[in-house]
């Protein structure tokens, strides 16, 4: 959603068909190929130590209120 909104306010979108290869040999995608996906997966890995933290800090208010309510 949020990018559909920046795309429609005149900015480039992040993620063009234009700029992805597409490997001509499926059993060898090639070195461009690859590390268009590495930078791809290293972008949507950089926030998921933050996730993990909320995901503790949720697990860890249940359990508190498990204690405090239910025992």
């Amino acid at each position: 959603m949020r990018m559909a909104m920046k795309h429609a306010e005149g900015h480039e979108p992040r993620h063009s068909a234009a700029a992805v290869v597409v490997p001509t040999d499926l059993r060898n995608p090639g070195a461009v190929f690859i590390q268009q996906e590495i930078d791809r997966d290293r972008r949507s890995e950089r926030w998921l130590w933050l996730k993990a933290v909320v995901a503790l800090v949720l697990v860890a208010a249940l359990v508190v209120v498990r204690q405090v309510f239910f025992a």
